[in-house]
């Protein structure tokens, strides 16, 4: 409250001052002034001809500048639909540079909708370089519904780029079949197969990469906690609140 009235409060007494002056020097000395008042009547109307001139400008952009947020907003919904469009597009870089454009902070505005479109663009296009990039986007967009038709994925025996993108996006959903599915791979008969099991987990967990098949083995008993679903109780009633658009903050 006191903001607005600051360049008030902070000038009164100034004027005050200058009036109290003036008074004084008009009643007490009885001091009249050595100009006239008309003589300086055409600088003062100059001077406030000039201050309204510059305050006419200021004013209109203070009314422009409320319709910034609304503007700013609507940008943003419109590179937004321009992302999520382009992910359908014809060449591959179009729609590799839309998912990781997508998947910054402030653009994905509309949840379901990206990811729906994520998801067509899945099973519409092949190639590894952009089912990469569209899984990544789909973890990045955290719906839980999306586990199963991650997990369907799995059996169509995806390449191991794919794989690996797989396993992320189900982690960052809470799933860790992904990461399962190369837990098992450290018990084939293939010394290739063990070794991109292990170069996988190590790049999927972040975890130091172990050679030792045995290690991550025995790290998955304890790393399988946290996918651990939770017991029903009678005592507890669980209730899940899904946002998909923030309209503004307090």
């Amino acid at each position: 409250m006191l903001v607005k009235w600051r360049l008030l409060v902070t000038t009164l007494p100034i004027v005050a001052a200058v009036a109290a002056l003036r008074a004084v020097l008009d009643l007490v000395l009885e001091f009249p002034g050595v100009v006239e008042f008309g003589d300086v009547a055409l600088v003062l109307t100059g001077g406030v001809f000039l201050v309204g001139l510059m305050l006419s400008g200021t004013m209109a952009d203070f009314k422009e500048s409320e319709k910034l947020p609304a503007e700013l907003a609507c940008t943003l919904e419109t590179v937004e639909e321009a992302m999520v469009a382009a992910l359908q597009h014809q060449n591959a870089q179009v729609r590799i540079l839309a998912a990781r454009q997508l998947m910054k902070k402030g653009v994905a505005r509309n949840v379901d909708t990206v990811a729906n479109a994520a998801l067509a663009a899945l099973e519409q296009f092949k190639d590894h370089a952009t089912r990469v990039a569209l899984l990544e986007l789909i973890g990045k967009m955290g719906r839980p519904r999306d586990v199963d038709a991650l997990v369907a994925l799995l059996s169509e025996k995806p390449s191991l780029e794919e794989r690996v993108a797989l396993a992320r996006a189900l982690d960052a959903l809470g799933d860790g079949r992904g990461t399962l599915s190369f837990v098992e791979d450290l018990q084939s008969d293939k010394g290739t197969t063990r070794e991109e099991a292990v170069r996988a987990l190590s790049d999927i967990t972040g975890e130091p990469y172990r050679p030792n098949p045995a290690w991550w083995q025995e790290w998955w008993k304890t790393y399988a906690e946290r996918y651990r679903q939770p017991k029903e109780r009678d005592d507890r009633v669980v209730i899940e609140i899904q946002v998909d658009r923030v309209l503004g903050r307090a």
